[in-house]
């Protein structure tokens, strides 16, 4: 049985303070007024604990539980008295330096995907929660994240039977007041077409998108994008569009994995040498994080969101492209995962989640990557072949969707000689029997 598709909505309000953080921050760590907002009570039902229960005012009926707190930030969850674990609210405040004063990001996350109205009257709520604590809040800005489902893909199981698929994608939308910026275009023409209408849907003015990595399911959209929003403009940092325009050339290794599905014309980013996107005066600043599985890969870091949209330098719970890697590429990879934690987002978008994935939350990504990184090691350590290698990842990671970037990682690991590159996919697993159902997919 497979987790069923679950849809986060993120609520973000920032305000900027006169004071210094650690002034600012007193006003949220120690004072409970403040933490509650206008008119509020707040209630500690935990003594003993650092588990701090406020109750609230209004309408909203919720009780708020402080399940984290350290240096500038505070993490919380709020849930509806009597409600199910669907209706609780993650939250997190963040106290940063910002020139002679300080930055506080009010985010929140939820695990169903409420109406606009309901997100405005979250946001709204917020807002009050800042200004009441003596902040001036900033222009709204909004993320949205577009989840695909898994796709076939023309090749079979790693013991040739079944089908096997690709992993799913996210495109985010980072939308202010009037424009919008989108975060990776996806692969095949009705993913694409899909993304077209829900950008239209947003009633926002598409100015940019960056593409986080030169690979096809990041970029191959990226044609029918623009067309259907021709003011906007394209941007990558240098080797992501470089590695872009190559993978245009190398449409045909596509075309084998995604027969008839993938769009008829193809744009590549042009890169952007300032790596900054402005969006309604909020910057959206790109990082270019190294080869990641041998491929140019690079984060957007949004500051006014608490967020990083980490491409493929992060998964969720999902298992990750090893393809093209050895010993010291991983390697790097670890060492590029420590970016994430020094910008110390509250949430990280992979561009490859598993439906079930109950939360954008970076710390745990990043921690379950880091861990899965050390037991690629040690597995290979321990076994001569790709099948012995996949059946103890499969252990170890029982509840990992897509097993089928498993197989061909595996296969990838261990060819004799050089690791072979990532456009060799297509010869990692056999092909599918003509007569394979196309509606066979392997989630788990």
């Amino acid at each position: 049985m497979h987790d069923p598709p679950i849809r986060r909505a993120h609520v973000t309000v920032a305000a900027r303070f006169h004071s210094s953080p650690s002034t600012t921050w007193s006003h949220f760590v120690d004072s409970e007024d403040a933490h509650v907002g206008p008119g509020g009570t707040a209630e500690v039902l935990v003594p003993g604990t650092s588990r701090w229960i406020r109750r609230l005012p209004g309408d909203l009926g919720v009780v708020e539980e402080r399940i984290r707190t350290e240096d500038g930030v505070l993490a919380y969850r709020a849930r509806m008295p009597g409600g199910s674990a669907v209706d609780d609210v993650d939250g997190v405040v963040r106290v940063s330096q910002e020139a002679e004063g300080s930055l506080v990001t009010w985010t929140t996350e939820a695990i169903t995907d409420p109406s606009t109205a309901e997100r405005e009257r979250v946001r709204s709520w917020l807002a009050d929660r800042l200004r009441s604590a003596g902040g001036t809040v900033l222009s709204p800005l909004t993320m949205d994240v577009w989840l695909g489902g898994y796709r076939d893909v023309a090749r079979a199981r790693l013991d040739g039977t079944g089908t096997a698929t690709w992993s799913p994608t996210t495109a985010t939308l980072v939308s202010g007041e009037r424009d919008a910026v989108l975060v990776d275009a996806l692969m095949t023409a009705e993913e694409a077409d899909a993304l077209v209408e829900w950008i239209r849907a947003s009633g926002k003015r598409l100015r940019t998108v960056v593409v986080t990595q030169g690979q096809a399911d990041h970029f191959f959209g990226l044609d029918r994008v623009l067309r259907a929003f021709p003011d906007a403009v394209a941007t990558a940092v240098a080797d992501v569009a470089g590695r872009a325009r190559e993978q245009t050339g190398a449409v045909h290794r596509w075309e084998s994995l995604f027969p008839g599905r993938l769009p008829g014309s193809l744009t590549a980013p042009d890169p952007d040498p300032a790596g900054v996107v402005d969006l309604e005066g909020h910057a959206l600043q790109l990082y270019d994080v190294g080869r990641i599985g041998d491929r140019p890969t690079s984060v957007v870091s949004v500051r006014d969101l608490d967020a990083v949209i980490g491409g493929d330098l992060v998964y969720n719970r999902v298992h990750p492209w090893l393809i093209g890697t050895d010993a010291d590429a991983r390697r790097n990879w670890t060492r590029a995962l420590d970016l994430v934690e020094v910008l110390r987002p509250a949430w990280v978008v992979a561009s490859h989640r598993h439906p079930g994935a109950r939360s954008d939350a970076a710390r745990p990504q990043v921690v379950a990557l880091r861990r899965y990184l050390d037991d690629v090691e040690t597995v290979l350590a321990h076994h001569t072949d790709a099948s012995g290698f996949v059946r103890e990842m499969l252990h170890r990671w029982p509840r990992y969707g897509n097993r089928s970037t498993l197989e061909a990682s595996a296969v990838a690991l261990y060819v004799e000689g050089p690791p072979p590159s990532p456009d060799e996919l297509p010869e990692l697993l056999p092909r599918r029997p003509q007569s394979e159902s196309d509606e066979t997919t392997d989630l788990d």
